[in-house]
């Protein structure tokens, strides 16, 4: 399970991490602990996007994903539904990106206007 988080954290959640972090630099500068914590969200945020992404793999169509379903299957890639199942995967998203209360506390209207 470690390799397939490192995998997924330098793929998309790179991505996500990025934006975050751009965004962030666009307005008042932050301190270390404020930094930390949108590292920590956009992390989440990414991981959440591949559980979801290999569940849609898993569950949905070709049509309704706009590219292949089941090609992580065909091409025998490990993924969170394969290693966790549905069952255990189910509330993993939601309750990655559910966390934010103190932790984000700082961003508040005041803090981004």
């Amino acid at each position: 399970m470690p390799e397939l988080e490192f995998m997924h954290i330098h793929k998309t959640g790179a991505l996500i991490r990025a934006s975050v972090q751009l965004g962030a630099l666009c307005g008042q500068p932050l301190e270390q602990r404020e930094s930390a914590a949108l590292e920590h969200y956009a992390k989440c945020v990414g991981l959440a996007f591949q559980v979801v992404d290999d569940i849609l793999d898993t569950e949905g169509s070709t049509a309704t994903l706009g590219k292949t379903a089941g090609k992580d299957a065909e091409h025998d890639k490990p993924t969170y539904v394969t290693l966790l199942g549905f069952r255990r995967r189910a509330p993993w998203p939601a309750s990655c990106t559910a966390r934010p209360s103190r932790r984000w506390k700082f961003l508040t209207k005041k803090r981004c206007a």
